[in-house]
């Protein structure tokens, strides 16, 4: 009778050690990393009243440049960044009753032209005639529409509309088919 032995080696600490999960983060760290998008917010909301693009101050916040304009409109979409740039530019002096009124006045406007045979050099105010200024009242219908949220920026489909399935039951030729007919 043979006596058969194996051994069994320890596994190494290395071998045995936890891998840890990359995507979850301390909870020591959560506190820094809300106090860096609340700094980030303040500088979009900041530089949008300064009059930058959503790339430059999506840039100036630390957002890479390849993103920082699809980051910073994300960012404008959130409802407490939204009530933040509208309570800042009603210290601004830009309520609705006043943007409501340029707009207005923009819808309106007008430019002046030399009369057709009028010599522009005379400086004589009277060769000139009104005209509506297309270009501005473009613009300030379509800054209108997208304040009002007429515009779709993107189309979404809905995808949890029913959908109805007909089967029919394949039948010889002469009889027509039967829809919902058992089989």
């Amino acid at each position: 009778m043979e006596v058969m032995t194996m051994t069994t080696q320890t596994p190494t600490t290395a071998q045995t050690k936890p891998k840890r999960d990359g995507g979850v983060q301390p909870r020591k760290q959560a506190n820094k990393a809300r106090a860096v998008v609340q700094m980030r917010r303040n500088k979009i909301i900041k530089d949008v009243l300064a009059g930058k693009t959503h790339q430059e101050s999506g840039v100036a916040a630390g957002f890479s440049p390849k993103t920082a304009a699809q980051q910073v409109s994300q960012t404008l979409r959130n409802p407490i960044v939204q009530n933040a740039l509208r309570t800042a530019l009603e210290k601004a002096g830009l309520t609705d009753e006043f943007l409501a009124n340029k707009h207005r006045e923009l819808l309106s406007a007008k430019r002046y032209i030399p009369a057709r045979g009028h010599d522009e050099g005379s400086g004589s105010a009277q060769g000139y005639i009104e005209v509506d200024d297309f270009a501005a009242q473009v613009r300030a219908l379509d800054i209108t529409h997208k304040v009002a949220g007429r515009y779709v920026d993107r189309h979404e489909v809905d995808t949890k509309q029913p959908l109805q399935i007909v089967i029919r039951k394949f039948c010889s030729r002469g009889t027509p088919p039967q829809e919902g007919a058992p089989g």
